[in-house]
């Protein structure tokens, strides 16, 4: 089982590569491809899981509004939750501004298609698939 553990965030982050049979010509391209999907997909997704944390505090603190150590709890919860929030968004910013200082570009790449659509690539080029 602790295996599996190991093994699922892989498979986690390699499941958009075997799916769309992505192809990548250098390392640049496989570091934006990572880049834009942890901007994508996984930081709205541990901030959902952060609104939902405190939404769960936030219910747990009125549900139980006569029993002290219920309210406590609820709000401990309240209060990791917008800590939670606080970093994931902190820390995104920062990382943004750091991108945007250097110029690293986190461009979520383009799949092919079956039909040729125009498209702008990581380095500003247009062109078709």
């Amino acid at each position: 089982m602790k295996k599996i553990f190991k093994t699922l965030p892989f498979f986690v982050f390699l499941t958009p590569l075997i799916a769309f049979a992505a192809t990548f010509n250098n390392a640049a391209q496989l570091f934006d491809f990572f880049t834009g999907f942890i901007n994508q997909y996984i930081i709205p997704f541990l901030i959902a899981l952060a609104v939902v944390y405190f939404l769960w505090g936030a219910g747990t603190f009125i549900r139980n509004a006569e029993d002290t150590n219920a309210r406590t709890e609820g709000k401990m919860f309240m209060i990791y939750g917008i800590i939670g929030l606080f970093v994931i968004v902190a820390f995104w910013g920062i990382v943004q501004i750091l991108m945007n200082t250097f110029s690293i570009n986190s461009a979520f790449p383009r799949f092919p298609s079956s039909s040729p659509t125009p498209y702008n690539d990581i380095y500003g080029n247009i062109g078709t698939f």
